[in-house]
């Protein structure tokens, strides 16, 4: 009797696993046949639950859901930067990477050890800052490479203006508040 009830949890636990590891591996979008899973996603978003762990909440799931949508748009606008890259012969060097990256480092932290304590309380992989980091310069790259020679005097950007004003360049409608009155009872008011 007890060997028939260890079979019995092996099976679930084994069928709990695959579950969860179907979940973690389940493809959410391809784009070139890269495959984006929850897990890569959920690296991206790893420092959100430090910096805004509100979004995380049951009543938020609508907003974790679009941020979830970005972290896929971003994968898919590097993929598609790749590509182009690697087709055009475009990269950087991997002195410009450590140039950077060293930057990053220098520019706001006073030594390696503030770094990294930064990173860690804000549940930032060094992985994936420097996957970022990549990404940036390789982006970089692709747009100075696709701009280089353009030139656009600023009498086609006036131009450029005037013709789209109407639709392109309006400001929003804004109210101006002076006060506002408040009842608390029947009969009374209170000026904010």
């Amino acid at each position: 009797m007890k060997r028939k009830g260890f079979l019995l949890f092996i099976i679930i636990l084994i069928s709990i696993l695959a579950i969860t590891l179907t979940a973690c591996t389940a493809s959410l979008a391809s784009i070139n046949g890269y495959k984006i899973n929850q897990a890569e996603i959920d690296k991206y978003l790893s420092s959100a639950k430090i910096q805004n762990p509100d979004l995380f909440k049951a009543e938020n799931k609508k907003d974790l859901l679009s941020a979830e949508a970005q972290v896929i748009d971003y994968i898919i606008l590097n993929k598609l930067i790749e590509k182009y890259a690697g087709e055009n012969k475009i990269s950087y060097t991997e002195k410009e990477f450590t140039d950077e990256y060293s930057k990053i480092q220098t520019t706001s932290f006073k030594t390696k050890e503030e770094f990294d304590k930064y990173l860690k309380d804000n549940a930032i992989s060094e992985d994936l800052l420097k996957t970022q980091l990549k990404n940036q310069l390789l982006a970089n790259k692709v747009y100075d490479k696709i701009t280089a020679g353009i030139a656009v005097a600023a009498a086609d950007v006036q131009k450029y203006y005037d013709d789209n004003k109407s639709t392109l360049f309006l400001e929003p409608a804004q109210i101006k508040i002076s006060h506002i009155l408040v009842q608390f009872g029947d009969q009374d008011t209170a000026k904010i």
